[in-house]
Protein backbone atom coordinates (compact mmCIF):
# COMPACT_ATOMS: atom_id res chain seq x y z
CA UNK A 1 0.00 0.00 0.00
CA UNK A 2 1.33 3.46 -0.98
CA UNK A 3 0.14 6.41 1.43
CA UNK A 4 0.67 10.21 0.41
CA UNK A 5 -0.51 13.26 2.65
CA UNK A 6 0.21 16.02 0.74
CA UNK A 7 1.95 18.56 3.40
CA UNK A 8 2.69 16.15 5.81
CA UNK A 9 5.66 14.78 7.42
CA UNK A 10 6.19 11.02 6.90
CA UNK A 11 4.76 8.90 10.17
CA UNK A 12 5.17 5.73 11.75
CA UNK A 13 3.35 2.97 9.37
CA UNK A 14 2.83 -0.51 9.16
CA UNK A 15 5.53 -2.59 7.60
CA UNK A 16 2.96 -3.08 4.79
CA UNK A 17 2.63 0.53 4.14
CA UNK A 18 5.15 2.97 1.70
CA UNK A 19 5.12 6.56 2.31
CA UNK A 20 5.26 9.16 -0.26
CA UNK A 21 5.79 12.62 -0.06
CA UNK A 22 4.94 13.74 -3.39
CA UNK A 23 1.75 12.75 -5.82
CA UNK A 24 5.08 12.06 -8.48
CA UNK A 25 6.56 9.61 -5.89
CA UNK A 26 3.31 7.81 -4.60
CA UNK A 27 2.47 7.12 -8.27
CA UNK A 28 6.25 5.52 -9.06
CA UNK A 29 5.93 3.66 -5.73
CA UNK A 30 2.71 2.01 -7.08
CA UNK A 31 4.18 1.21 -10.02
CA UNK A 32 6.80 -0.45 -8.04
CA UNK A 33 9.32 2.26 -9.11
CA UNK A 34 11.53 3.98 -6.22
CA UNK A 35 10.50 7.34 -5.11
CA UNK A 36 13.67 8.67 -5.71
CA UNK A 37 14.67 7.41 -8.93
CA UNK A 38 15.87 10.62 -11.14
CA UNK A 39 14.81 12.89 -8.30
CA UNK A 40 17.70 15.38 -9.15
CA UNK A 41 16.85 15.65 -12.98
CA UNK A 42 14.04 17.16 -13.62
CA UNK A 43 12.26 16.61 -16.64
CA UNK A 44 11.14 19.39 -19.26
CA UNK A 45 10.96 19.93 -22.76
CA UNK A 46 14.07 21.07 -23.14
CA UNK A 47 17.10 22.64 -21.16
CA UNK A 48 16.95 24.99 -18.66
CA UNK A 49 18.05 28.12 -18.74
CA UNK A 50 20.96 29.82 -16.64
CA UNK A 51 20.30 30.31 -12.90
CA UNK A 52 18.51 33.73 -12.49
CA UNK A 53 18.11 34.91 -8.83
CA UNK A 54 13.86 35.54 -7.73
CA UNK A 55 11.41 34.12 -6.18
CA UNK A 56 8.94 31.38 -7.48
CA UNK A 57 5.46 32.20 -8.14
CA UNK A 58 2.88 29.20 -8.30
CA UNK A 59 -0.51 30.42 -9.78
CA UNK A 60 -2.74 27.01 -9.85
CA UNK A 61 -6.20 26.38 -10.64
CA UNK A 62 -6.92 23.98 -7.70
CA UNK A 63 -5.53 23.29 -4.37
CA UNK A 64 -3.72 19.54 -4.39
CA UNK A 65 -1.10 20.67 -6.74
CA UNK A 66 -0.34 23.90 -5.08
CA UNK A 67 -0.21 21.78 -1.68
CA UNK A 68 2.15 19.51 -3.29
CA UNK A 69 4.58 22.98 -4.48
CA UNK A 70 4.84 24.22 -0.87
CA UNK A 71 5.53 20.52 0.35
CA UNK A 72 8.52 20.58 -1.97
CA UNK A 73 9.47 24.18 -1.13
CA UNK A 74 9.16 24.27 2.27
CA UNK A 75 11.40 20.39 2.56
CA UNK A 76 14.38 22.73 0.74
CA UNK A 77 14.32 24.72 3.14
CA UNK A 78 12.82 27.92 0.85
CA UNK A 79 10.58 30.49 2.79
CA UNK A 80 7.06 30.49 1.31
CA UNK A 81 4.10 31.56 1.57
CA UNK A 82 0.51 30.66 0.05
CA UNK A 83 -3.56 31.75 0.42
CA UNK A 84 -4.21 28.55 1.04
CA UNK A 85 -0.90 27.00 3.94
CA UNK A 86 -0.34 23.91 4.25
CA UNK A 87 1.51 23.13 7.90
CA UNK A 88 4.84 25.28 7.89
CA UNK A 89 4.03 27.56 5.18
CA UNK A 90 3.46 30.96 5.89
CA UNK A 91 -0.44 32.61 5.07
CA UNK A 92 -0.44 35.43 2.35
CA UNK A 93 -1.79 38.12 2.64
CA UNK A 94 -5.92 38.09 2.71
CA UNK A 95 -8.19 38.87 -0.27
CA UNK A 96 -11.63 39.81 -0.63
CA UNK A 97 -14.16 37.85 -1.98
CA UNK A 98 -14.39 38.13 -5.77
CA UNK A 99 -10.64 39.35 -6.11
CA UNK A 100 -7.90 39.64 -8.80
CA UNK A 101 -5.07 39.80 -9.16
CA UNK A 102 -1.62 38.79 -6.71
CA UNK A 103 -1.33 39.55 -2.79
CA UNK A 104 0.77 42.37 -2.28
CA UNK A 105 3.86 41.83 -0.18
CA UNK A 106 5.42 39.13 1.43
CA UNK A 107 8.56 37.84 0.83
CA UNK A 108 10.25 34.73 -0.39
CA UNK A 109 8.49 32.25 -2.92
CA UNK A 110 4.26 32.59 -3.42
CA UNK A 111 1.89 30.07 -4.41
CA UNK A 112 -1.57 30.74 -4.86
CA UNK A 113 -4.35 28.43 -5.24
CA UNK A 114 -6.75 30.39 -7.40
CA UNK A 115 -9.32 28.01 -7.39
CA UNK A 116 -10.01 29.04 -3.42
CA UNK A 117 -13.16 31.03 -2.61
CA UNK A 118 -11.61 34.39 -2.99
CA UNK A 119 -10.90 33.83 -6.53
CA UNK A 120 -13.95 32.20 -7.27
CA UNK A 121 -16.80 33.98 -5.67
CA UNK A 122 -19.15 34.60 -8.26
CA UNK A 123 -17.30 33.67 -11.12
CA UNK A 124 -16.45 30.46 -12.85
CA UNK A 125 -13.49 27.97 -11.36
CA UNK A 126 -10.23 28.25 -13.22
CA UNK A 127 -10.27 25.25 -14.45
CA UNK A 128 -13.68 25.70 -16.47
CA UNK A 129 -12.73 29.43 -17.53
CA UNK A 130 -9.07 30.22 -17.09
CA UNK A 131 -9.72 34.08 -17.89
CA UNK A 132 -8.83 35.74 -14.88
CA UNK A 133 -5.39 32.90 -14.43
CA UNK A 134 -4.38 34.25 -17.19
CA UNK A 135 -4.37 37.85 -16.19
CA UNK A 136 -3.25 37.17 -13.13
CA UNK A 137 -0.25 35.36 -15.20
CA UNK A 138 -0.12 38.88 -16.91
CA UNK A 139 0.64 40.19 -13.85
CA UNK A 140 2.71 37.96 -12.62
CA UNK A 141 5.15 38.20 -15.89
CA UNK A 142 5.55 41.78 -15.13
CA UNK A 143 7.02 40.99 -12.07
CA UNK A 144 10.72 42.17 -12.35
CA UNK A 145 11.16 40.11 -8.77
CA UNK A 146 10.11 36.86 -10.14
CA UNK A 147 12.13 34.62 -11.74
CA UNK A 148 9.61 31.81 -12.54
CA UNK A 149 5.93 31.27 -12.27
CA UNK A 150 4.82 27.53 -12.18
CA UNK A 151 1.42 26.96 -13.59
CA UNK A 152 -0.56 23.67 -13.55
CA UNK A 153 -2.90 23.34 -17.06
CA UNK A 154 -5.84 20.82 -15.83
CA UNK A 155 -7.60 18.72 -17.96
CA UNK A 156 -10.96 16.48 -17.80
CA UNK A 157 -14.32 16.48 -18.84
CA UNK A 158 -16.07 19.67 -17.64
CA UNK A 159 -12.76 21.55 -18.15
CA UNK A 160 -12.21 24.39 -20.27
CA UNK A 161 -11.85 22.70 -24.10
CA UNK A 162 -8.53 24.52 -24.37
CA UNK A 163 -6.35 25.86 -21.37
CA UNK A 164 -3.41 25.99 -22.55
CA UNK A 165 -4.30 28.48 -25.25
CA UNK A 166 -5.48 30.69 -22.66
CA UNK A 167 -2.56 30.95 -20.82
CA UNK A 168 -0.18 31.48 -24.14
CA UNK A 169 -1.92 35.08 -24.95
CA UNK A 170 -0.68 35.95 -21.66
CA UNK A 171 2.69 34.66 -22.26
CA UNK A 172 2.75 36.31 -25.94
CA UNK A 173 1.77 39.75 -24.51
CA UNK A 174 4.35 39.24 -21.65
CA UNK A 175 7.13 41.98 -21.63
CA UNK A 176 10.76 40.61 -23.48
CA UNK A 177 12.29 39.88 -20.23
CA UNK A 178 10.19 37.99 -18.10
CA UNK A 179 10.09 35.26 -15.75
CA UNK A 180 10.92 31.53 -17.15
CA UNK A 181 7.62 29.72 -17.16
CA UNK A 182 7.32 26.46 -16.11
CA UNK A 183 4.30 24.51 -16.48
CA UNK A 184 2.96 20.66 -15.68
CA UNK A 185 -0.30 18.98 -17.85
CA UNK A 186 -2.16 16.29 -15.60
CA UNK A 187 -4.14 14.61 -18.10
CA UNK A 188 -3.64 12.09 -20.91
CA UNK A 189 -4.16 12.18 -24.44
CA UNK A 190 -7.81 10.71 -23.85
CA UNK A 191 -8.56 13.34 -22.42
CA UNK A 192 -11.09 16.07 -24.55
CA UNK A 193 -7.97 18.18 -24.76
CA UNK A 194 -5.52 15.77 -25.41
CA UNK A 195 -2.47 16.46 -23.03
CA UNK A 196 0.22 15.85 -25.87
CA UNK A 197 -1.72 18.14 -27.98
CA UNK A 198 -1.48 20.62 -24.88
CA UNK A 199 2.20 20.66 -23.62
CA UNK A 200 2.79 21.41 -27.90
CA UNK A 201 0.99 24.55 -27.73
CA UNK A 202 2.71 25.52 -24.52
CA UNK A 203 6.06 24.58 -26.35
CA UNK A 204 5.52 26.44 -29.13
CA UNK A 205 5.12 30.24 -26.72
CA UNK A 206 8.41 28.95 -25.05
CA UNK A 207 7.03 27.43 -21.74
CA UNK A 208 8.92 24.46 -20.52
CA UNK A 209 6.93 21.47 -19.89
CA UNK A 210 7.74 19.39 -16.99
CA UNK A 211 6.86 15.80 -17.04
CA UNK A 212 5.10 16.75 -13.38
CA UNK A 213 4.00 19.06 -11.13
CA UNK A 214 7.27 18.05 -8.76
CA UNK A 215 9.59 18.22 -11.74
CA UNK A 216 8.14 21.98 -12.40
CA UNK A 217 8.52 22.74 -8.98
CA UNK A 218 12.43 21.31 -8.68
CA UNK A 219 12.92 22.91 -11.88
CA UNK A 220 11.82 26.22 -10.76
CA UNK A 221 13.91 25.75 -7.67
CA UNK A 222 16.85 25.49 -9.76
CA UNK A 223 16.55 27.88 -12.32
CA UNK A 224 15.47 30.40 -9.17
CA UNK A 225 18.96 29.35 -7.86
CA UNK A 226 17.92 28.68 -4.41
Amino acid sequence: MTLCLVGRDEAALPANVRFAPTLRDAARLALGQSAFDNAATPTASGPLPPARPGRIMGLYSGGTLCAEAQAILRCAGEQVSSNAPIPGVDRAARLEPGSEGLPAGGSGHLLLDLGADEYTAGRPHPMIEPAMRARALAQALSDPDTAVVLIDVVLGTGCHHDPAAALVYAVESAPAEHPVLVASVCGTELDPQDAAAQARTLERAGVLVAASNADAVEAALRIAGS
